[in-house]
């Protein structure tokens, strides 16, 4: 006789905030994130914070003040699978306005997730897609269609990531 049993399985739960950007160059941002994960995944897929205006904080570590925009933005999540292959990966992507007031991407980043218990602080490195010439930069600065990745997960895939071109923020 055979029973009807689900296969084994395990959870891997994770609170936690995105904190801030450091932009210094922009201002009134805001952050989508999302998860990208394996195939055997199951769990939250995307999340929108609110806008932030920098504030200038003066910090021991630097030489000047320091102006990040700070969100604070909390968040849950809770993830289930059979296997390890696919662990999941936070995915941020950073919008702000230009000077005509369209959102633009100003960042992209992404990182895997602790992949055991603690209490952890982790600095994401954002980057920018770069248009192919200097006609196509200009021709999409002018129609306001700065270059943008169609799948805002790509950062987080392997598939591609070694032809884009990109200029990096930290």
């Amino acid at each position: 006789m055979l029973s009807n049993q689900q296969p084994p399985f395990f959870s891997v739960h994770l609170t936690g905030q995105i904190e801030s950007a450091y932009l210094p160059e922009y201002d009134n941002l805001y952050c989508k994130f999302g998860f990208e994960y394996g195939p055997d995944w199951t769990g939250i897929e995307e999340g929108i914070s609110q806008f932030a205006k920098q504030y200038e904080q003066t910090t021991w570590a630097t030489s000047g003040p320091v102006k990040p925009c700070v969100w604070n933005f909390p968040f849950d999540v809770s993830f289930k699978s059979t296997n390890f292959y696919g662990w999941p990966q936070l995915v941020v992507t950073v919008y702000g306005l230009d000077q005509f007031g369209r959102d633009v991407v100003r960042g992209y980043g992404s990182f895997r997730l602790p992949t055991k218990q603690g209490t952890f602080t982790e600095y994401v490195p954002v980057f920018v897609p770069v248009a192919t010439s200097p006609f196509n930069q200009l021709y999409g600065w002018l129609l306001g269609r700065l270059p943008e990745f169609i799948d805002s997960k790509f950062p987080a895939k392997h598939t591609g990531r070694e032809i884009t071109r990109r200029a990096v923020d930290t």
